[in-house]
């Protein structure tokens, strides 16, 4: 790391910091995470694990709607679950051009540390964290653990009359030692500290070790033969006080020294720190060990969460921020004391993407919520207010209206084809009607939706699509599904909204696919209450046309269990609205027939925007579905 520009040390924690919301903002916000947990929970299963995370629950703890206390949870689903989490948020990391200098794992993080590294393929690594979850469910016990500021050479000594039976689970600084075992016998190391003026503390973050033969034998059997190689970047182990792997070295005996021995986490700190190291990026799904390293001294004011279980989404953005802040603050003392190395470029420790201003599709800028605007040289004329004005920058073409940003770009060729410019003013139509009804849904009064159940959207992705389930989601609706072909983040639209938005792979159009999906949602116990294609369509459609006569004589006798004389709603044959439907879209169709069944309050299908929005007539609500056709 000697001579490096960033410095950057990814920490993976150790079990701990585990809840039932974890991934869900990334997943949502950022397709690089989403195919890591995907492909990283993919292997998991071939190595005979469980299935640690589905789009649509993400990382639910079996048993549970949420996450238990570190002593309840099951170690066989909760390990593979965080070694899924932490691969999947390096790889986000590197793929905003935040690459490592080298690693550090604390306990189960060393084993996605080692994929991090490249030290072991993803398969061998979901080997290692399900066998290692394996074995800590065979030896769950009701040991505790507790800390003590002390040193580690003084919390031997207490250790020594009990140390059959009390082990030495971590050194997470020189003043922090962790002690592990049964209740009675950490009991009593705790008084005999603290009639020495030793500081103690009873901790539920931290697994208790499980420093025993039995413990061992277990995790080799369950591990069988590894393939280790050397890794790119640096390893600091903990499990050897610091040492730094170089070699193929992470195989079977490494993993029992992992599992069975102590994690010496501040010699593996002051490693990383004497190689150069400037700042530390914990990976979890919440600080576990942030307090640790800023009590302990070492990077205590460069030590930065990658996400919180409060703000999943803003956290990691904030550490993208701080990130940049301390490489500025860097890159400006270098320059300082005599200019830039010149034989390694200021963007060392980045990719080109990073140091163009994007990563993964998104601008540093959305980061740091700072963004430049390059505009033609010369003096142009202010376009009237709501009204589009063309923007050439570069080679970049936006419509634009005065007061409300860019409503649709294109990447400038010398000879755009006629479909190429008649798909972009369709664009910039449908977004310009768009930008009205998001005005709209901040103004309406809030739908009435069913706080417990689960609403379809199909298109909601889209500018149309998201614009309803934004509006469903500032009712209360706390589910909203959306199948789409192509599963990508959700809009900005929806931004601070991920944790209650699944996205599926689902082709609507392809009626068995669709089946599936909604059957997997009534399986999981939910409730589909309503339903939305919001697919771009082509055609409008008079439900009023499809009302059967005897549908129509029905609602003429009174609706079930209302007041005498009191008309009902007429009710449409379902074949004849699937038929009409399906001149429509056969995606329309397949909701309208497989939903037939479902208590859902209301069906809406929306045409296309471009042609505008608002112009259809009021719709009929029929039975205990409202038909709503919007234009």
């Amino acid at each position: 790391m000697t001579g490096s520009r960033s410095g950057v040390v990814f920490l993976f924690s150790p079990d701990g910091g585990e809840h039932d919301r974890m991934g869900r903002t990334l997943a949502g916000r950022y397709p690089a995470f989403a195919a890591a947990v995907t492909g990283t929970g993919d292997a998991v299963v071939a190595a005979g694990g469980p299935r640690v995370w589905t789009p649509r629950h993400g990382f639910r703890h079996p048993g549970s709607a949420r996450w238990p206390e570190l002593r309840y949870r099951n170690p066989e689903f909760a390990q593979p679950a965080l070694f899924t989490y932490q691969v999947a948020t390096a790889a986000l990391l590197i793929s905003w051009g935040v690459r490592p200098d080298a690693v550090i794992g604390h306990g189960l993080g060393e084993v996605a540390a080692a994929v991090t590294a490249g030290a072991l393929s993803p398969a061998d690594a979901a080997r290692v964290a399900v066998a290692r979850g394996r074995a800590a469910h065979r030896m769950a016990s009701t040991d505790t653990v507790a800390e003590l500021a002390a040193p580690v050479s003084e919390v031997r000594r207490l250790v020594q009359p009990v140390h059959d039976r009390v082990a030495i689970v971590a050194v997470h600084g020189p003043n922090s030692v962790l002690i592990s075992g049964p209740q009675r016998a950490v009991d009593t190391v705790v008084r005999r500290a603290e009639r020495r003026g030793i500081a103690t503390t009873h901790t539920t973050v931290f697994s208790p070790a499980h420093a025993h033969p039995a413990a061992a034998a277990a995790l080799r059997a369950e591990l069988g033969p590894l393939r280790p190689v050397a890794p790119k970047i640096p390893i600091y182990s903990t499990a050897r006080r610091g040492a730094a792997l170089e070699s193929a070295a992470a195989g079977v005996d490494y993993w029992i020294e992992n599992f069975t021995g102590t994690a010496d986490l501040d010699a593996a700190l002051e490693r990383a720190q004497r190689s150069g190291a400037t700042m530390v990026l914990e990976v979890g799904p919440d600080p576990v060990l942030c307090g640790a390293v800023r009590a302990a001294g070492r990077f205590a004011h460069n030590i930065y969460p990658t996400a919180h279980r409060d703000d999943e989404g803003t956290t990691f953005l904030t550490c993208l921020a701080q990130v940049q802040v301390v490489r500025a603050t860097a890159s400006s003392r270098r320059e300082a004391a005599g200019g830039p190395d010149p034989g390694r470029p200021d963007t060392a420790g980045t990719d080109d993407r990073s140091a163009r201003g994007t990563g993964n599709g998104n601008d540093w800028a959305a980061a740091t919520s700072l963004e430049s605007k390059v505009t033609e040289p010369g003096d142009r004329p202010h376009p009237e207010p709501g009204s589009p004005g063309i923007d050439h920058t570069g080679r970049d073409m936006r419509a634009e209206v005065a007061g409300a940003g860019t409503l649709a770009s294109i990447r400038h060729h010398n000879d755009l084809p006629p479909t190429d410019i008649i798909a972009w003013t369709r664009m910039v139509d449908a977004n310009r009607a768009i930008r009205f009804l998001t005005a709209r849904v901040a103004l309406d009064s809030p739908m009435p939706v069913d706080t417990a159940g689960t609403y379809v959207v199909s298109g909601g992705l889209g500018a149309l699509g998201s614009v309803v389930v934004r509006r469903l989601l500032v009712s209360g609706a706390r589910d909203v599904l959306v199948p789409t072909r192509s599963p990508r983040p959700v809009p900005p639209l929806l931004d601070g909204f991920e944790d209650r938005v699944v996205v599926v792979r689902c082709d609507t159009a392809d009626r068995l696919d669709l089946d599936n999906a909604l059957r997997d949602i009534r399986e999981s116990g939910c409730t589909i209450r309503g339903v939305v294609h919001a697919a771009q369509v082509f055609e409008d459609t008079a439900i009023a046309a499809m009302v059967t006569a005897d549908g129509a004589r029905a609602a003429a006798g009174g609706a079930v269990g209302a007041a005498p004389g009191e008309p009902r709603d007429p009710i449409p044959s379902a074949g004849r609205l699937a038929r009409r439907f399906a001149r429509i879209s056969p995606a329309a169709a397949n909701l309208l027939e497989l939903t037939a069944a479902d208590p859902v309050a209301f069906f809406a299908v929306f045409s296309t925007p471009f042609g505008g929005v608002g112009t259809a007539p009021e719709p009929a609500p029929v039975s205990t579905r409202s038909w709503m056709h919007p234009g």
